[in-house]
């Protein structure tokens, strides 16, 4: 096993988080919350673009398909830190070399303010990495980008020591990409051993971590989408606080 893969199974049984994607709109919307949280913005909002990303404009890429929801729990069941993972074509803005080129991107990765400097930043990258690389290298996607505010060195110096590297810079965000390991040195083994070392009811979800991320939309994500965009529409006319009672 490698000295990252060590340090992460370490890390993971310190803390006793697991991480696993969100499976529920009331995971996913309290996942919105933690986003909202830490970068601003209103929750219902961060909610429609965790869950239908291609429904508002990206300067850097063109989503394919739908994402994923990573979320990072605590032994109690507790969300401590979520990221979205996507499947996109990259526009121009992210130079001519790169540009249609089709990537995993992550973004939006946020940690609770009790959580930070634990590891769930880090725990969160690789999940995503996983996921990225069991769902999608048949269709030759071998890298993962990130996008990071130039100013938040805290974030940049996280990335640098996950590997990855700087490819420019554009409206106030560097730009960074990370080549994918292949074959079955990559590493997922022993992220799952240490998520059911941590945790044994995680075993319960092994299933969704492994599920493999659709590549076409499809009527069922379609139509969950239109069902977010309708909540958030209907925001003005029910109140937050009635629309918010469901999820606690």
């Amino acid at each position: 096993r490698s000295a990252d893969a060590t340090m992460l199974a370490g890390t993971l049984l310190a803390l006793a988080i697991s991480v696993r994607r969100a499976s529920t709109l009331t995971e996913e919307f309290r996942c919105a919350r933690l986003v909202a949280d830490c970068f601003g913005g209103w929750p219902f909002a961060r909610l429609a673009s965790l869950r239908a990303p291609g429904l508002e404009a990206n300067v850097f890429f063109r989503p394919i398909g739908p994402p994923a929801v990573a979320a990072a729990l605590d032994s109690d069941g507790g969300l401590c830190g979520t990221a979205q993972l996507m499947k996109v074509e990259l526009s121009r803005a992210t130079g001519a070399e790169s540009a249609g080129r089709v990537v995993a991107f992550t973004q939006s990765v946020s940690v609770a303010a009790a959580a930070r400097r634990r590891g769930v930043g880090r725990a969160l990258v690789a999940f995503c990495e996983e996921e990225a690389r069991e769902a999608w290298a048949a269709d030759g996607v071998d890298e993962a980008w990130l996008a990071v505010a130039t100013e938040n060195e805290a974030a940049r110096a996280l990335y640098d020591s996950l590997g990855y590297q700087s490819c420019g810079e554009a409206r106030g965000n560097l730009l960074l990409r990370k080549r994918l390991a292949t074959g079955a040195a990559s590493g997922r083994g022993s992220r799952i051993v240490a998520c059911e070392a941590v945790d044994a009811a995680a075993d319960a979800s092994a299933a969704d971590r492994r599920a493999p991320l659709s590549g076409g939309v499809g009527w069922s994500p379609l139509l969950s989408n239109l069902g977010v965009q309708a909540l958030y529409s209907a925001v003005p006319l029910l109140g937050v606080s009635l629309l918010l009672a469901p999820f606690g």
